[in-house]
């Protein structure tokens, strides 16, 4: 009996020293060779010992980019007026043929002008009679006549500039029942005909420069960096679709309107150039380039409590860079940051890395620490071991 229980004992030590063999930490049964194998994660990258994280880097461009801007403009004309009456009367003759192109002072309309004419032949009758009066006294003067005094003389002087100042007065009366065109220009359409009676302030034609014309526009307040004399827009009509045609900048508003934000802006073209009428509607754009700026894709901007930034690869060390947006255009980003050509910054992977910590790109993997390579190979057998003999070590 005695005999029997001491096998039993000795078979007992040999299983369980087998057992600690096969599981123990030298052949790799344990829980520490697992936690070497998966570090784990701390913040200077993406594991605990310095494990470099994976991403994708892009280099950085520096080429300019386009601020675009698009309006609607009106066409008018370079010069317009519109011609108004200045007396009262009844027009005896109309000279006005629509879209017929007249100089400055071209007669346009001839009012009645009888009454006029009578005034000035009164004044001119007035005008000669205080000329004769004062000619007489002086003459009586210089003959020694005591009789005529020098202030009669001075009195038929006065009498002769008053009625020179009538006729001046009655000639200009007269001059105003012609109606003039003030400006050169092409006539529009008018209802004034012969026979007509006018007043005071009465439309009577339209005279517009067609030679050349401008084009009037508002753009938004953050364009006026962009906005000056002589800068070259581009315009479209809906009249014209594809045609494309320019115009330049004549003048730019001192003020912006407080309520839309908006600027208004001028703008001259060639009217031998584009087929447009004042009143016409076209698309404007401008476009200016602006000088080479960083230029990078726009997953590469990410975003703290300190604002925009982006992540420098300096040699496998991410370093992040505070940077402010200029631009965007589709995927791409334009920046205001010290950045230079060439250097790459993290597009993909910026959620793993930290100030400071190790990266590595897929052209270039950060070198193995020290015993992972030793570590990987122990972990790979000890895989491959519990594959092939699992059964046996859970016996």
């Amino acid at each position: 009996m005695m005999k029997t229980f001491g096998s039993l004992l000795v078979a007992a030590l040999l299983v369980s020293g087998a057992w600690w063999i096969g599981f123990g930490p030298e052949t790799g049964g344990g829980q520490a060779p697992v936690e070497s194998a998966m570090p784990m994660r701390g913040p200077g990258g993406e594991g605990s010992g310095g494990r470099a994280a994976l991403v994708t880097t892009q280099p950085v461009e520096f080429i300019p980019y386009e601020d675009v801007y698009q309006a609607i403009g009106t066409v008018q004309a370079g010069h317009r007026v519109q011609v108004q009456s200045q007396v009262s009367g009844q027009v005896t003759e109309s000279l006005i043929e629509t879209g017929a192109e007249v100089e400055a002072g071209t007669p346009l309309l001839r009012l009645d002008d009888r009454v006029q004419q009578l005034a000035l032949r009164t004044a001119k009758a007035e005008l000669a009679e205080a000329q004769s009066t004062l000619s007489r006294y002086e003459a009586l003067a210089d003959g020694g006549n005591v009789a005529v005094t020098e202030v009669q003389i001075a009195e038929a002087r006065t009498a002769v500039e008053i009625a020179a100042a009538a006729v001046e007065g009655a000639e200009h009366d007269l001059s105003e029942r012609v109606i003039v065109a003030p400006i050169g220009g092409h006539l529009g359409m008018s209802e004034i005909e012969r026979g007509t009676a006018i007043s005071v302030g009465t439309d009577i034609v339209t005279i517009s420069d067609l030679d050349e014309m401008r084009v009037s526009f508002s753009l938004p307040d953050r364009a006026l960096g962009s906005l000056a004399p002589g800068v070259e827009v581009a315009m479209s009509l809906p009249t014209r679709p594809g045609m494309v045609y320019e115009a330049v900048i004549s003048a730019v508003d001192t003020e912006i309107d407080p309520s839309t934000r908006q600027i208004a802006v001028e703008a001259r073209l060639d009217a031998a150039q584009v087929p447009v009428l004042p009143g016409s509607v076209v698309n404007v754009v401008l476009a200016q380039p602006s000088d080479p700026a960083p230029s990078v894709a726009a997953l590469a901007v990410t975003w703290s409590r300190e604002g925009a930034g982006v992540w420098l690869d300096e040699d496998g060390t991410a370093r992040r860079v505070p940077v402010e947006i200029l631009h965007r255009a589709g995927d791409a980003v334009w920046l205001d940051a010290p950045l230079e050509p060439g250097a790459r910054v993290v597009v993909e992977g910026t959620q793993k890395i930290r100030e400071g910590g190790a990266i590595a790109t897929a052209t270039r993997q950060a070198p193995p620490e020290e015993g992972e390579t030793g570590g990987r190979r122990m972990g790979a057998a000890r895989a491959a071991d519990q594959d092939e003999g699992g059964q046996g070590h859970e016996g």
